[in-house]
Parts: structure tokens; C-alpha cells; sequence
């Protein structure tokens, strides 16, 4: 009995909600209309870039450091760990955007359905930055001194000074160290986009929901830059065994590497997302929706007039908006 006097309100309740549900006037959704919307828009752009390893002239200057005459008593050994170039990154941001579009409902009494054309223009797009290091040594001894012995390389444009270094009645040894440092920045922008969109929805007096589909359109432009400093140094210590002297010589270089590239694209996608419409009066309608577009991949390729090395970004581009306005219909 208790039970029963608790749900009787709620039955009740329910009734007379169902009731004035039913009871409002279903409003005509049918029809032409144009409408403008205000709202906030984040785009993503998520990098893939080509995975591999630079090697510059001060790398390979430096890798191939050796003895001129080597002997039982000579050696040289090598560790590198070169960066990847470089690191897959992805970076949001957001703007404001504005939109205009026009379209047509057709209704069957709940079921409102109908297509759209819209534009949409904001300062769109998202940068990323990415960084990278690594380095390595080389190292080698000669124990014997009793040749003339030189430390040599193949010196790849000049960059290392300080070497080729004779030993000559002296034991030696000598450490190189090498590092390398990548930094890249990628970017992508587009000041407007439009769409080709169907609507389907279910009205209920005053408010429409719906989802919409369709086709989204934007002249892409993207750009790489990436700065690459390769650097080493060096020392050979030589002691002569007849006067016990000490001598000790050092060697450098460093090179930095410039790539860059760009592109500009016109990219097709697809959008999907959902909403809700209030008629406000017969004509006049207010919307709020959210919206999900993928535009696809931009590829761009990064070359340098140093080098022969290139590298290619793959910019996945993607992004949501959140938007509110108010529609008029004819």
C-alpha cells in the first residue's frame, strides 16, 4: 500500500508530461531557408613522418677516422646512435569561425529530411614541433710507434680542421665525439571550407533533431622546415718514447643542414555530426550542432640544396567545431 502511494505521483506526472508533449503543435520544418552560425572550430594535424637516419659530412668525416698504417699494435673502434628523423607528432588548435549556408527540408509529418550547402571561414589549421638528438664517438689507440703513423680521414668538404695529425716516433691515442641535433617544425593552414551535406531528422513540436553527412571541401596549404647541426671534436694525445714528451692535438667541425618544403592542395573529405533546431516563431529558427570533418592526407616532401637527403611528412588533418545561429526559413 505504502508502494503504491509513492509511484502514483510519478504515474501521475508522467501522464501529464506525455500528455503536453502530444499535445504541442507540430511546427512546419518544410521549405527553403538560409541561415548564418557562429562558433568555435579545433583542428589536428597528426605527422607521420619517413623514419631513417641523416648522416652529414661531419659524420662521415668523423666515421672515417683511422691509422694510415695499421699494425698489431694500432686499433680503432665506432659507436653511433643517430636520431630518427624525427619524432611522429601531432598538435591541436583552435579558432573562431563563422558560417553561412542555405538548404531545403522535405517533411513527413515527425520525419524531416533535406540537403545543404554551407561555407565556412576562419583562420584554420595547426603546427607541430619536434626534436631529436643523438651522437656517437670513435676511438683508437697506437701502442707501437715505431712507424711513422698518421691519423687520417676522408676530410668530406673540409668541414673537420686539425687533421690529418703524424705520430712519428710516438705512441698515440686519440678520441672523437660526434653529436647531432634535429629540430622540425610542420604546419598546415586553410581560411575557409565548404560542405554538401544531408540532413535527417525527427521533429517533436518546436525541436528538430537530426544527424547530418556529407562531402567537406578545403584548399589546403602545408609547409616543413627542418634545421639539422651536426657537430664534433676531437683529441689526440701522442707520447714520444724517446724524450717522454707529451703532446696533444686537438680537431673540430660542424656543419648545419636547412630543408624545407611546402604545398598547397585542394582536399575532399568527409563530415558527420548532429543537432538540434527550436522554432522560435513561424520563420525565424535557432540551431546548435557539433560537427566532425577528416579532410584526409597532405603529403609534403622536405629537400635541401646541401644535401641529397629528403625527407616526406604525411599530414593527417582532421578537426570538430562547435557552432550556434539562427536560421531563417522561407
Amino acid at each position: 500500500m505504502k508502494s503504491s502511494s509513492v509511484l502514483s505521483p510519478i504515474v501521475i506526472s508522467l501522464g501529464f508530461i506525455s500528455f503536453n508533449l502530444s499535445a504541442e503543435e507540430l511546427h512546419d520544418w518544410s521549405g527553403p531557408y538560409v541561415g548564418g552560425l557562429i562558433g568555435y572550430s579545433k583542428t589536428k594535424a597528426s605527422e607521420k613522418v619517413g623514419s631513417g637516419v641523416f648522416t652529414g659530412d661531419v659524420y662521415s668525416s668523423i666515421n672515417s677516422l683511422n691509422w694510415s698504417i695499421p699494425s698489431p699494435g694500432t686499433g680503432v673502434s665506432r659507436s653511433f646512435d643517430l636520431p630518427l628523423f624525427p619524432i611522429d607528432s601531432s598538435q591541436n588548435e583552435g579558432n573562431l569561425q563563422g558560417s553561412v549556408l542555405i538548404g531545403k527540408n522535405i517533411q513527413n509529418d515527425h520525419i524531416v529530411f533535406g540537403g545543404e550547402f554551407r561555407a565556412s571561414f576562419g583562420n584554420f589549421g595547426a603546427s607541430s614541433n619536434a626534436i631529436n638528438s643523438g651522437g656517437g664517438s670513435v676511438t683508437g689507440y697506437d701502442h707501437e710507434g715505431l712507424t711513422p703513423s698518421i691519423l687520417q680521414l676522408t676530410n668530406v668538404n673540409g668541414v673537420i680542421s686539425g687533421l690529418p695529425i703524424t705520430l712519428t716516433r710516438s705512441m698515440g691515442e686519440f678520441t672523437a665525439n660526434y653529436e647531432q641535433q634535429i629540430s622540425q617544425k610542420n604546419e598546415v593552414k586553410f581560411d575557409n571550407n565548404f560542405s554538401l551535406i544531408g540532413r535527417l531528422g525527427y521533429a517533436e513540436g518546436p525541436r528538430l533533431w537530426y544527424f547530418l553527412a556529407g562531402l567537406n571541401f578545403a584548399n589546403v596549404k602545408g609547409k616543413t622546415n627542418t634545421t639539422i647541426v651536426e657537430s664534433a671534436s676531437g683529441t689526440l694525445t701522442q707520447s714520444n718514447y724517446l724524450n717522454n714528451n707529451v703532446l696533444t692535438n686537438n680537431f673540430n667541425g660542424s656543419q648545419t643542414y636547412v630543408f624545407s618544403g611546402d604545398r598547397s592542395k585542394n582536399m575532399m573529405g568527409y563530415t558527420i555530426g548532429g543537432g538540434l533546431e527550436w522554432a522560435i516563431d513561424e520563420k525565424l529558427i535557432l540551431r546548435v550542432e557539433g560537427e566532425y570533418h577528416d579532410l584526409g592526407t597532405l603529403n609534403i616532401t622536405g629537400t635541401s640544396t646541401q644535401s641529397s637527403f629528403s625527407y616526406n611528412v604525411k599530414q593527417e588533418i582532421t578537426g570538430y567545431s562547435l557552432a550556434t545561429g539562427l536560421i531563417y526559413r522561407f
